[in-house]
């Protein structure tokens, strides 16, 4: 592993690394089928870069999991940043039903964990596991927290 700021400008050496999983995908694919799931997936990710800077570097990492590198961002910035993640990653699927069944709401939201270069991780391995883990401490908190949509 090599330093992430070796070789780059001084905008470089602080950068925050942002990991993110959609709670409810499962639900989506079991219930809309993959194909509803991938076009999901694809406008997530157009979400991402909608809500992220130029400079930012957003990807997806497999299933349902964005990792999203933000060069230069402040630490006292990225409360906002994951804020604005959060809210663009937040979708509704209202699935008509048969009969007199009222509408099912379908909903996926983000789990988001972040970490810190230099201060929290000096490799991206480093960083990308502390962010998956505060992503996962997330997930199980909103898990017991959240309402029915």
């Amino acid at each position: 592993d090599c330093l992430l700021s070796r070789g780059l400008g001084d905008v470089y050496k602080r950068q925050a690394l942002v990991y993110a999983d959609l709670n409810g995908f499962k639900m989506i694919n079991d219930t809309l089928g993959h194909s509803a799931g991938d076009g999901l997936l694809r406008d997530i990710g157009q979400r991402i870069m909608a809500a992220i800077r130029s400079s930012d570097l957003a990807g997806r990492m497999g299933g349902d999991e964005f990792a999203i590198l933000l060069p230069g961002c402040p630490p006292e910035e990225l409360d906002k940043v994951t804020t604005r993640l959060r809210s663009a990653m937040q979708r509704r699927f209202p699935v008509e039903r048969d009969g007199d069944q009222p509408t099912l709401i379908l909903a996926v939201d983000a789990a988001i964990g972040a970490a810190m270069f230099p201060n929290e991780g000096a490799t991206l391995d480093e960083l990308l596991r502390l962010a998956d883990a505060r992503m996962f401490d997330d997930k199980h908190r909103s898990k017991y927290s959240r309402r029915p949509a």
